[in-house]
């Protein structure tokens, strides 16, 4: 489901009060993934790659990935290529103007792990932990968003094999 106009006037009301205060940068952690997950992806993906084929271990090469995204990582295994906001509400309009955020971590999508940097933004799915659903196990374990003092964020995926 789309943000609504309340959550997303939250948000700029949020990060506003984050930067009066001296917060050098956030991240937003959601379910739903954002409308512009799409368009980062079919933007990153080299033409002839099969997003279906591609193993988890390819995923993380650069040669997957169009010329300015080689810092991607991750594959893309949906049906529907991601379960995100069926339209751009401006969300990621917004979190570009205030140039704050680095990062959106989304779920929902659990044969999903890519992490692409898009119009100055990291968007990225989380891993999924566990078994249970519907899920893959070679994408199973966890995501960590670590934030230096200077406020740089890195995220990095950490897999954890299963036991079934």
């Amino acid at each position: 489901a789309d943000l609504t106009f309340d959550q997303m006037r939250w948000y700029a009301d949020s990060v506003d009060a984050w930067k009066s205060e001296g917060g050098k940068s956030s991240s937003i952690v959601m379910h739903i993934p954002l409308y512009n997950y799409n368009e980062a992806f079919h933007a990153a993906l080299k033409p002839g790659i099969n997003r279906i084929e591609v193993s988890a271990g390819d995923g993380m090469q650069t040669d997957c990935w169009n010329e300015g995204y080689e810092d991607s990582v991750g594959v893309c295994y949906e049906s529907s290529f991601c379960g995100s906001a069926k339209t751009d509400n401006g969300m990621l309009n917004l979190i570009t103007e205030k140039c704050n955020t680095r990062v959106v971590l989304a779920g929902h999508d659990h044969t999903n792990n890519y992490i692409i940097p898009y119009r100055g933004v990291l968007l990225g799915y989380s891993l999924k932990a566990g078994c249970g659903c519907y899920w893959d196990p070679r994408l199973n374990g966890g995501t960590v968003l670590s934030v230096a003092s200077d406020g740089s964020i890195t995220v990095k995926h950490h897999y954890i094999v299963p036991r079934i």
